[in-house]
């Protein structure tokens, strides 16, 4: 059973479809800048997570006295 639920959630598939799109494009002339920019976006959405959970800590430790 928790083979299938892993087969049909769209998790694995969205890796195995990210690993080909990478296989293939790599060697494209703009695939440094794509993918220097996928890893920037990811940077930047990783580093306004970290503030808005920060932020509800601080808030969190404020109520909790």
């Amino acid at each position: 059973m928790v083979v299938l639920t892993s087969l049909f959630n769209a998790g694995p598939w969205t890796l195995v479809v990210a690993g080909l799109f990478a296989y293939y494009v790599h060697s494209a002339e703009w695939a440094p800048w794509f993918f220097g920019g996928a890893t920037a976006w990811i940077a930047y959405i990783g580093g306004l997570m970290f503030m808005a959970y920060r932020r509800n800590q601080v808030k969190s430790a404020k109520n909790a006295v």
